[in-house]
């Protein structure tokens, strides 16, 4: 048996147009049937046949020549055709579409997709413009320090040097604030 050649799909004119039905997949088997959708999501008929098919003791030429067959059946081919539709239509998504999506996003201004915004610094809003802090972050710092502290006295080594986070400046530090006019930083 000679090579048979991947043909595309089947124009709507051709001979096979009486296979077309409503349903796309009317006339095929489960296992076409899983064949096609495996197709339509992939675009690979090796990889669709090995999905669909029980291919233990065959080779991967062998899983290749059988999935270009497939490919090749007119029923199968109008089958993908319909499915192609149907995929289109679900999504509402076309080639046109798709080609108008991607030539906006190529041809967009830069300057309107960067922006750059201020806000204030730790010091800004902190009382007295003390370094101002969320309470999750304090909570953290101040956990690790008493770790470290209990650390050391099990070390027996002096705790003289370990500081405790400021609260001077408060919590609840708001990073979309605006800077304060008169702050040090």
């Amino acid at each position: 048996m000679g090579r048979r050649k991947h043909t595309a799909l089947l124009p709507p004119d051709s001979p096979a147009a009486p296979y077309v039905s409503a349903a796309w997949h009317d006339g095929l088997t489960d296992k076409q049937r899983v064949f096609c959708e495996h197709y339509y999501r992939y675009r690979n008929g090796t990889q669709a046949y090995k999905f669909a098919f029980d291919v233990v003791k065959m080779t991967y030429d062998m899983c290749r020549q059988e999935g270009a067959r497939l490919l090749a059946l007119p029923h199968i081919q109008v089958a993908l055709k319909e499915r192609y539709k149907l995929g289109s239509a679900e999504t509402g998504v076309d080639i046109a579409w798709l080609l108008n999506h991607f030539m906006t996003i190529a041809m967009a201004d830069p300057r309107e997709l960067i922006g750059l915004k201020v806000g204030c610094c730790r010091f800004c809003w902190g009382e007295g413009h003390g370094y101002q802090w969320r309470e999750r972050e304090y909570l953290e710092q101040l956990a690790k320090v008493e770790w470290e502290i209990v650390c050391a006295r099990r070390d027996r080594q002096p705790i003289e040097g370990f500081r405790y986070p400021d609260l001077a400046g408060g919590l609840d530090y708001n990073a979309t604030a605006p800077p304060h006019p008169s702050c040090p930083q």
